[in-house]
């Protein structure tokens, strides 16, 4: 069993600010409440099923002051990996959208035409310097077969939105048969955990009690 957290709301977030790669943010205020709501949900919920989870986080801050409250709930020790980073924005990481939009329109429209999941992400031509969406999945699958995810009884990832959509679209290929040469937007609310079971074949989502 795999279970997905988004990291609690960062300042980024909040800013509209590109993120990707290395680059960091801390959590707000908000971000914090949601950090400790939704990694208690996951500690109730593995222990109820007496599962003693592997925990992955990317190397950003906001998802390793996430993890952090697991391994104290918990117990563990989280394995911070490089391959959970979210998708290299290139020359607009750091930059305000609306910043990025004046620089590179037709970027900024294919974007928010993904965001409203009326195109797929090959469609968008990124930033120079950007991680292109076909070198961004290979590197999640990387993680994914490199940690045989699917093989653990229990791993819990702590990362961002797009490493999330990544992994939730290749499990959708392996169980629901989602097209291969499609990467959609999938919306990953802070307060949700998605649940990957390769045992049956089969994704769920919990809203954690909370959510907005």
């Amino acid at each position: 069993m795999i279970l997905l957290i988004r990291h609690g709301d960062s300042e980024k977030n909040v800013q509209g600010r590109f993120s990707g790669g290395q680059s960091d943010g801390t959590l707000t205020d908000r971000g914090r409440m949601e950090a400790e709501i939704v990694t208690k949900f996951v500690g109730r919920y593995v222990k109820s099923l007496g599962l003693h989870p592997t925990v992955y986080c990317s190397e950003s801050l906001r998802a390793r002051v996430t993890a952090r409250e697991l391994e104290d709930l918990l117990g563990v020790d989280t394995k911070v990996v490089g391959h959970l980073n979210s998708i290299s924005a290139g020359a607009a990481e750091g930059l305000v959208e609306a910043d990025a939009a004046q620089l590179w329109p037709e970027f900024a429209h294919a974007l928010s035409l993904y965001r409203l999941g009326l195109i797929c992400s090959y469609k968008i031509d990124a930033p120079p310097g950007a991680e292109t969406t076909i070198e961004f999945e290979n590197r999640i699958a990387s993680f994914i077969n490199g940690y045989d995810l699917a093989g653990q009884p229990c791993a819990v990832v702590v990362t961002s939105r797009s490493p999330m959509t990544a992994m939730l679209l290749h499990f959708a290929r392996a169980f629901y048969g989602y097209p291969k040469d499609y990467f959609g937007y999938v919306d990953t609310p802070h307060l949700s955990v998605f649940e990957i079971d390769p045992s049956t074949q089969s994704i769920r989502v919990h809203p954690v009690a909370g959510s907005t």
